[in-house]
């Protein structure tokens, strides 16, 4: 549950797509806990089926 917590507040913060918030995992709270890319979209998945969080699609200019 601690991973849906801080996904939730890292999302409060600043709204992102799940590779963005592996990136703010992996340079903000990376050195005293990881989540990796697999369990930050299972969670972000999860949360989603429960009504927690709402997915917006944007279109993408360029390259990821």
């Amino acid at each position: 549950m601690a991973l849906d917590h801080a996904i939730l507040v890292s999302l409060l913060e600043r709204p992102g797509s799940g590779y963005e918030l592996a990136r703010r995992f992996e340079r903000s709270i990376g050195h005293f806990w990881t989540a990796t890319h697999q369990q930050i979209y299972r969670v972000l998945g999860r949360m989603v089926a429960d009504g927690l969080l709402l997915v917006r699609e944007v279109e993408q200019q360029g390259r990821p």
